[in-house]
């Protein structure tokens, strides 16, 4: 069995990197589970609403696919509060890196299940287009899911895929 010797100094800086970043993401995460804990009931109260009160089921299909998108956003964004807030740094230097590999790769479930919360919400707008929300906002909301799925992919480019790749080069290293 051969030993190798990783630089420590940037096994720490990687550290501190991972540490920042997954602090910046338990942040976020936890501000848009508060606003999804606003909006949800607020929105489970519209769709009851409107059920009792007969309106049309084209109105309360919409606002029960917004509820519904809200519902998978909450969801996600409590499930990524709780994986980046709760990061062992203490583990083996090696399940630690694969770990972090791991969490920072471009696509994974939690990606797909963003996708679909923003998908839900959008299907809620057009079907309501028809009825209270002028079409500019709708086609607004659509291109603005678009420039965010672009902004992420930039930002992961920048600053993320960078962390994988140093974290996936350590890999290597100390399993060589």
């Amino acid at each position: 069995m051969t030993t190798t010797h990783i630089d420590e100094n940037t096994l720490k800086y990687l550290c501190s990197k991972l540490k920042k970043e997954d602090k910046v993401i338990a942040g976020i995460s936890k501000a848009f589970v508060i606003v999804c804990s606003v909006l949800l009931p607020l929105y489970l109260y519209i769709v009851i609403d409107l059920f009792s009160r007969g309106k049309e089921l084209s109105i309360i299909v919409a606002n029960i696919c917004t509820l519904g998108g809200l519902l998978i956003l909450f969801w996600s964004y409590r499930n990524n509060k709780r994986k980046y807030g709760g990061i062992d740094y203490s583990e083996p230097t090696l399940m630690m890196l694969k770990k972090a590999a791991k969490r920072y790769r471009a696509l994974s479930f939690k990606s797909i299940t963003f996708i679909i919360g923003l998908f839900m919400l959008h299907i809620g707008l057009y079907i309501n287009v028809f009825y209270n929300t002028p079409l500019f906002i709708q086609v607004s909301f659509f291109f603005t899911i678009i420039i965010a799925i672009v902004v992420g992919i930039i930002i992961w480019k920048n600053r993320y895929k960078p962390l994988r790749d140093d974290s996936l080069k350590l890999i290597k290293e100390i399993e060589s």
